[in-house]
């Protein structure tokens, strides 16, 4: 087997990743020559599935909606499949796919005892985000697809689903790993709010980053349980999401976040037992998708914006395509013209200015471009 290179992929794709799926559809005696099985279950099991998988579909419809925009005319196609590795919905530009693409529809399985190695049905079966290239793939006829494809996970740890990008056209777009991300994020999100906790904590190493798409999430009961976090949040707190949910929220912390007196805006900041000192603030679960208060210019001197530069690598990163996009920002250029200039599509170009917002904490283009600068983003 050979194994495309993919040092510059930030998902964690592996030789050893690719390895070990191979070697689990080996042992379901799958064959390299199988014809991929594209026909979807029976209409009575169809309408069991898309009765269970509600939940997943409603959370996945408006982040799909927005990734068809960035794909439109690309021949990429979208795919959400359950936890049992069944289709739940596809988007897209399903009209230029090859055959195999526009033949996907719900009620596929794309599980791995199905299709082999693929990048939903195996980030399924490891919970890990992967990208897998075209000789990746265990069954011959696949070997034309570039697919990447990152789990959803609930609140409690559990995997709901899989979101995929697959291309069988041309190569998978620049920015498609961000896009990605960023809409699991999102969806995980969405997740947490509905559990209906009273109030929810979030967290971020730097206070700009409240309120962005990585910060942090608790969602903490009445009595200050843990009803569940999204993954960001249990990587902060240097646990699993299941090993999080029934826990006492001050076992946590230093202080109790409970108790613990507001400062600077609304913020406080919180050290979470021997590790990081975090920036924190404790919201009524129906303010989540307010943003969150910023803290004001930070003051001159020791640890204020004289080393806010040093400070950079608390922040989300911006992403090689975001900092095209500020340069073009910088230029003057409108959306469209960014989008030439890049050969992307508009919507693509407005998804990556999302995120620089979100990233940098700003609400307009001119705010994007003078802390761009501030920070030497751009020059």
């Amino acid at each position: 087997m050979r194994t495309a290179e993919r040092s510059d992929f930030p998902m964690g794709a592996s030789f050893e990743r690719v390895s070990a799926s191979w070697h689990r559809c080996r042992g379901m005696q799958l064959d390299h020559d199988l014809d991929p099985p594209l026909e979807p279950v029976t209409d009575s099991q169809l309408r069991t599935l898309l009765q269970r998988d509600a939940r997943l579909a409603a959370v996945a419809r408006q982040e799909l909606e927005m990734m068809s925009r960035a794909v439109a005319d690309t021949g990429h196609v979208l795919v959400v499949i359950d936890d049992q590795g069944y289709i739940a919905a596809v988007a897209g530009d399903v009209h230029h796919a090859g055959d195999t693409l526009r033949r996907l529809r719900r009620g596929v399985d794309l599980s791995e005892a199905s299709f082999g190695t693929t990048a939903p049905g195996t980030a399924l079966a490891d919970r890990q985000p992967i990208l897998v290239r075209r000789s990746d793939h265990f069954l011959t006829q696949l070997r034309q697809l570039e697919c990447l494809a990152a789990p959803i996970f609930a609140p409690g740890g559990d995997v709901l689903g899989v979101l995929g990008v697959c291309s069988d056209q041309r190569p998978l777009l620049p920015g498609l790993v961000e896009m990605v991300q960023s809409a699991v994020l999102r969806m995980e999100r969405q997740l947490l709010r509905e559990l209906g906790s009273p109030k929810i904590l979030r967290l971020h190493p730097h206070p700009y980053g409240l309120g962005g798409i990585s910060e942090g999430l608790i969602a903490v009961g009445k009595d200050g349980e843990i009803l569940g976090t999204n993954t960001i949040g249990a990587q902060l707190l240097g646990i699993t999401q299941e090993g999080a949910v029934g826990r006492s929220l001050d076992g946590f912390f230093e202080v109790s976040p409970l108790r613990l007196r507001p400062i600077s805006n609304g913020m406080a900041t919180l050290r979470i037992n021997e590790g990081l000192s975090v920036a924190a603030t404790l919201v009524e679960a129906a303010d989540l998708e307010r943003r969150a208060v910023r803290v004001g210019r930070l003051p001159e001197g020791p640890g204020g914006a004289g080393s806010r530069r040093s400070d950079l690598r608390l922040l989300d990163r911006l992403t090689r395509r975001e900092i095209d996009v500020l340069h073009h920002l910088d230029a003057g250029l409108s959306n469209l013209e960014i989008a030439r200039a890049m050969f992307v599509s508009e919507d693509a170009v407005k998804y990556h200015l999302k995120n620089i917002y979100a990233k940098l904490a700003v609400g307009s283009r001119l705010q994007a471009i003078a802390t761009a600068r501030e920070l030497k983003l751009i020059r």
